[in-house]
């Protein structure tokens, strides 16, 4: 298969500014490894934006290796309903950034009206109980912990 190479979008960046914000690690880390960022392919099927990255091979990898991060609440212009935006980390890299619509079909090319994190209510015990709950500018850094925990327990099971 062949890679293009492209630059991220307005609508990448501007959610991946977000994403990506905080001093705590790995974020500092994080946000070097998008500043060497291109992007090797860009899907917009009816129910989102799904875009793979490939970061420079010199750029720090972080710990744990594979995780993802979905705690972005988004509004788009002229859209009803709002959507969400998790990236992924694998090999200890960028590995892609998927934009969601939660309600109606994607339209490419959307633009941003607005954005901020999110916080999870309910229980993983039961999946259909879940919901994020926007909560404003300042993220929900105890969740955040949580997850990077729970994806570094991944490495220790047998």
């Amino acid at each position: 298969m062949r890679l293009t190479r492209s630059e991220p979008s307005a609508l990448e960046r501007q959610v991946m500014e977000l994403l990506l914000a905080g001093a705590q690690p790995p974020f500092p880390e994080l946000r070097t490894q998008w500043s060497t960022a291109w992007v090797t392919r860009r899907v917009e099927p009816s129910d989102g934006l799904f875009v793979d990255l490939r970061i420079a091979p010199d750029a720090p990898r972080v710990h744990p290796p594979r995780f993802d991060i979905g705690d972005v609440h988004l509004e788009f212009e002229g859209l009803e309903g709002g959507g969400y935006a998790t990236f992924f980390v694998d090999g200890g890299g960028l590995s892609s950034l998927h934009v969601i619509r939660s309600g109606g079909a994607w339209v490419p090319r959307s633009r941003l009206r607005s954005r901020c994190y999110t916080r999870m209510v309910g229980s993983d015990d039961d999946p259909d109980g879940v919901r994020f709950v926007p909560i404003g500018l300042e993220r929900d850094w105890a969740g955040v912990r949580e997850t990077l925990e729970e994806a570094e327990s991944w490495l220790k099971a047998p």
